[in-house]
């Protein structure tokens, strides 16, 4: 029995562990030429659609502090496949706008 709550434990963390993961943790995971469903998958599907036209789309998701967004990981996408992305720092949340 003690076996059993020990191990269901620790199952239970791991699930957990997997929710707070950051988009820079998740972009390990991502392979050019992965389909955008594949890329949502991984990456989640809280994410903005950034730019787009007739053959790509660009989809971003946000690194945040001090619940700001502070930078984020652009993945561009031509005809539904990763093309290649890079990771555009917004600006300091410490640091006030002028």
């Amino acid at each position: 029995m003690k076996k059993a709550i020990i191990f269901l434990s620790a199952a239970i963390l791991c699930s957990c562990a997997e929710l707070y993961l950051t988009a820079g943790d998740r972009i390990k995971n991502v392979v050019i030429g992965m389909s955008e469903q594949e890329v949502i998958g991984i990456m989640g599907k809280y994410y903005d659609v950034v730019g787009a036209n007739a053959d790509t789309k660009t989809l971003a998701w946000g690194m945040l502090s001090d619940g700001k967004r502070v930078s984020e990981y652009r993945l561009l996408f031509v005809d539904g496949k990763l093309h290649s992305y890079h990771k555009e720092h917004l600006g300091d949340p410490h640091i006030p706008n002028p």
